[in-house]
């Protein structure tokens, strides 16, 4: 049993000693820019193991740096191989693949290269899906928050162009957290109000109210309701409408003459 163990040990050395080796001379193509040397070393070694973590740092490096061949997205692809596999080396394993320059400083400095490269492409892109396929790829990245700041300006900007208040709301429950919902919460309570008073309806008035109750425009909107509520009482004349008036209604400056007016029209037995 200790000599199987040994055995299977001796094995698992020489597996790790053969991935280090292979891809040393890609490796070192890389460091004279001889890029089609590299690309054939580290492509053979991924013939024989997809997951080589030399050839896939390798290449994920050619995919930066090769001109005629330049993919963030491939580059992420295979540096993504590479972290899996140097994560399952202890200490003594790494070692091996060290000195062929893969660490995990080397590893973490791809991964902010092709993560700026990629935030790059989002923004020559300019597309709300563009900046969040980059979040959802980097969601703990240092440039998460510069990423989601493009996405919330272009969203919002679309909508002004839009320029309806649902836009407006619509952004507004896509991007609660957004640095700029309170401007533009502002400028959707305004667009709001604008609208409302031109209809200048009870409906349009008890929605905005039940929509936007914390707008500074909500008490103006209800004096206004108050206002045309009670003229609609009036058009009407009739007990049912004031009646209801000054149920709905029992803080309106014109709740004295609506009660003045009901009494009359009850005691004068009007309906």
């Amino acid at each position: 049993m200790k000599r199987f163990t040994l055995l299977a040990a001796l094995l698992l050395c020489l597996l790790v000693e053969s991935q280090a080796q292979c891809g040393g001379k890609g490796m070192k193509a890389l460091e004279v820019k001889d890029y089609a040397s590299a690309w054939t070393d580290f492509e053979n070694c991924l013939k024989e193991d997809a997951g080589d973590i030399s050839a896939n740092f390798g290449i994920s490096r050619l995919y930066g740096m090769d001109p005629a061949k330049k993919d963030p997205q491939k580059a992420l692809d295979h540096l993504l191989l590479a972290e899996a596999g140097w994560a399952k080396l202890d200490e003594k394993g790494r070692a091996k693949f060290e000195k062929l320059g893969v660490t995990t400083a080397e590893l973490e400095s791809r991964r902010s290269r092709i993560e700026a490269s990629m935030l790059e492409v989002a923004k020559t892109n300019n597309t709300v899906a563009g900046f969040d396929a980059f979040l959802i790829q980097f969601p703990n990245s240092v440039s998460a928050t510069v990423c989601r700041n493009y996405r919330n300006d272009l969203a919002y900007k679309l909508a002004l162009e839009e320029g309806s208040v649902e836009a407006l709301d619509n952004y507004l429950t896509t991007y609660p957290d957004a640095e700029n919902a309170k401007d533009v919460a502002k400028v959707r309570d305004e667009r709001a109000t604008a609208e409302t008073l031109k209809a200048n309806t009870e409906e349009a008035m008890v929605n905005f109210l039940n929509r936007y109750p914390a707008a500074i425009q909500a008490p103006q909107i209800q004096q206004r309701l108050n206002a045309v509520a009670f003229e609609n009482a009036k058009t009407a004349n009739t007990v049912e409408a004031f009646r209801s008036y000054v149920d709905r209604f029992p803080d309106s400056v014109f709740i004295t003459q609506a009660k003045e007016k009901l009494e009359w029209l009850e005691a004068n037995g009007q309906k």
